[in-house]
């Protein structure tokens, strides 16, 4: 927010509070106030965790009595108010100019704590007999210092080949596991909203009591676009495996933040709880009027009507109590069942992204084979597992193993070794447990090549075993 916004609002409050007091020198009350205890920036999150924070309040009160129990309060006071989370391991894809290749970091204990300093202007109602005070209201908290600092204990960096399905982490050639780094900015928070309430004794010139400050809006004025929580980027190379990672040297806030294109924090919502104590200086209260006997039927008339008032209020008080009770059971239904459905949607999401890494896996052909080779060789046999587990987590699917060749030798020759090549992986399949029944074999020779038989490369590509659904 910016500071002449700010001056401006202060200097109206203090306006209007000059105006009150000059004008009700008989009814009017001050008081300077210190509290603290649970003083947090609450927000739900996709991942991570968020911990409560602890703050305080100092600030001047200014009560206009309009009766001798009852009165308006407002004032200023300023409110610290903290936050924390904490994320044990983030794991990102740095992408590359080269499809074939990515950067991948790992980001170790990154933890960042936001703080916030509001101004509070309050407006309550307030209740004072004998010894006891309580009021109730609002207040509206004006951002006026709104910081965060981040860090991370270390990052590893390594280089991966996609289709080789080939990583690098030789410290030579760049990638390996470095310190963390340290990071201090701003937030972008709105105004906030209170709902309040205090209670407590009072004793002579001082008061003591509790209070609550529950905030009404989100108060996250964090920019919607996309941006990583660490932002990687990949050094200028010509070389594939000499493309760095660049560990920056910048931090972005959790609450501004995405990961896997999600924020990590929507709504920021403040709440304060705690202890208060304050001393009272200045002004005075209005007596309570001297009442005149009266006849004596009259006072019995009174207290009756008296009477009368007091149960209709009871039960009005018993009436909205139940009313209170019941709206608080709705919305405790309501947010259990908003949970439940919010559970099931991330449940059935990594459900799918499961079943789709499963299927990519599944269908990826094994290739490599040498001439007139129809035995996997270990690496071959590792991927062949790799189907083998998939299969068993998924006992509906059924699967057609074809067999091809490249374009070394005729076409009779090249069937038949693309035959035994589709039956010896099922009888590996079959080996690893996984049903006869669900495996067809097929052979295509050398009629589906997947790359030019130009090149000794590219026929081995060709010679492969294909899985199909």
């Amino acid at each position: 927010m910016k500071k002449n916004t700010v001056d401006k609002r202060i200097a109206f409050i203090a306006a209007v509070l000059v105006a009150i007091s000059a004008g009700a020198q008989s009814r009017h009350q001050f008081s300077i106030n210190a509290g603290g205890g649970l003083s947090s920036l609450q927000y739900n999150l996709e991942t991570g965790k968020n911990k409560t924070g602890f703050g305080g309040t100092l600030g001047l009160d200014y009560t206009y009595f309009f009766s001798e129990k009852w009165g308006i309060s407002t004032g200023l006071s300023g409110a610290l108010f903290n936050g924390k989370y904490e994320l044990s391991n983030l794991r990102e894809v740095v992408y590359t100019e080269w499809d074939d290749f990515q950067g991948i970091a790992t980001t170790k204990n990154y933890s960042e704590t936001q703080q916030a300093i509001l101004l509070n202007i309050p407006l309550m109602l307030r209740f004072e007999s004998g010894k006891f005070y309580a009021a109730i209201g609002a207040k509206v908290g004006i951002p006026l210092s709104t910081t965060y600092k981040s860090r991370f204990s270390e990052v590893e960096t390594v280089g991966y080949f996609i289709s080789d399905d080939f990583y690098i982490d030789d410290p030579e050639m760049g990638f390996g596991t470095f310190n963390g780094i340290d990071h201090k900015g701003d937030l972008k928070l709105k105004t906030a909203f209170f709902t309040s309430i205090e209670a407590g004794i009072k004793l002579g010139k001082f008061y003591t009591g509790l209070y609550l400050d529950y905030g009404l809006n989100n108060i996250n004025n964090s920019p919607s676009q996309e941006q990583k929580l660490v932002p990687y980027t990949i050094s200028d190379s010509d070389d594939m495996s000499t493309a760095l990672i660049q560990i920056p040297n910048t931090l972005n806030s959790a609450l501004s933040a995405s990961i896997d294109n999600k924020r990590i924090v929507d709504k920021v919502v403040p709440l304060a709880a705690g202890i208060k104590i304050g001393f009272i200086f200045g002004g005075s209260k209005p007596k309570a009027k001297t009442v005149k006997p009266v006849d004596t039927q009259v006072a019995f008339d009174a207290q009756a009507e008296i009477e009368r008032q007091q149960q209709a209020a009871e039960e009005a008080r018993r009436k909205a109590e139940q009313k209170d009770a019941e709206e608080r059971r709705k919305a405790e239904e309501a947010r259990k069942l908003e949970e439940q459905r919010i559970a099931e949607q991330v449940r059935k999401a990594a459900e799918q992204r499961q079943y789709d890494d499963d299927m990519q896996t599944l269908l990826k052909p094994v290739d490599g084979y040498s001439i007139n080779q129809s035995n996997p060789t270990a690496t071959m046999l590792t991927e062949l597992d790799k189907k083998a587990e998939i299969l068993k987590r998924y006992p509906a699917i059924n699967i057609l193993v074809e067999g091809h060749a490249c374009d070394i030798g005729d076409d009779a020759v090249n069937m038949n070794l693309g035959q035994r090549r589709a039956d010896t992986a099922k009888k590996y399949l079959v080996e690893k447990g996984i049903s006869a029944d669900r495996i067809t074999t097929a052979s295509k020779g050398k009629t589906e090549p997947v790359a030019p038989n130009t090149s000794e490369e590219n026929r081995k590509k060709n010679r492969r075993v294909q899985v199909k659904r």
